[in-house]
């Protein structure tokens, strides 16, 4: 089983999501999405976010062209993702086939169409793209499981020591970064090594 805690905000997560999902399939792994909000992972283990913001702008933008990912730097940033990350665990509870496409589809919202993630209707319409039910979305019920969900993740996340996104775990190694992918690659291949 693998295991990826993320923030949509996160365009080092947007990076990875794509080509662990190459490597989980390729490997016949589960692959388990865990949005969370970086900052109340952080909190939960009293620990201050890194102030790099000039330095992240530069490398995000770097790390797309090495990735050859899609990529327009958001006006927005950083983000607010808690919204984006609770419609995803609402889509879980009743549409989980559609989870992982929601990610893709968030994710290409924010960082390569530039849309933002934290406003409900931008997240209507990713709903809308992908055919999930957005009804649910205004459920209570169901706003309500998705947001104790998302506390569970983040609870769950501080409780394997992520102190930074994305952040894998092989059963229990975990690896930090996009750039680790190679790691894991071998890792599920070895066994471990």
């Amino acid at each position: 089983m693998i295991t990826l805690y993320f923030d949509f905000a996160s365009p080092y997560s947007y990076f990875a999501l794509e080509p662990l999902q190459v490597l989980a399939k390729r490997h016949h792994q589960p692959l388990q999405l865990k949005p969370i909000l970086l900052w109340a992972v952080l909190q939960e283990q009293g620990m201050e976010p890194p102030i790099k913001h000039d330095y992240m702008i530069h490398d995000m933008q770097r790390s797309a062209r090495f990735h050859g990912a899609d990529y327009r730097q958001p006006e927005q940033f950083p983000n607010s993702s808690h919204l984006v990350a609770r419609a995803f665990y609402a889509i879980v509870e009743s549409q989980p086939e559609l989870a992982g496409t929601f990610a893709e589809a968030a994710f290409h919202a924010f960082f390569a169409l530039g849309e933002d993630i934290s406003d409900k209707t931008i997240i209507a319409r990713i709903c809308k793209r992908i055919s999930a039910d957005t009804t649910l979305l205004a459920q209570d019920n169901t706003a309500n499981a998705a947001k104790q969900a998302l506390q569970l993740s983040i609870r769950a996340a501080a409780g394997d020591q992520c102190f930074g996104v994305p952040f894998i775990m092989v059963e229990s190694e975990s690896f930090f970064g996009a750039d680790r992918l190679p790691q894991v690659e071998l890792w599920l291949r070895t066994g471990g090594f």
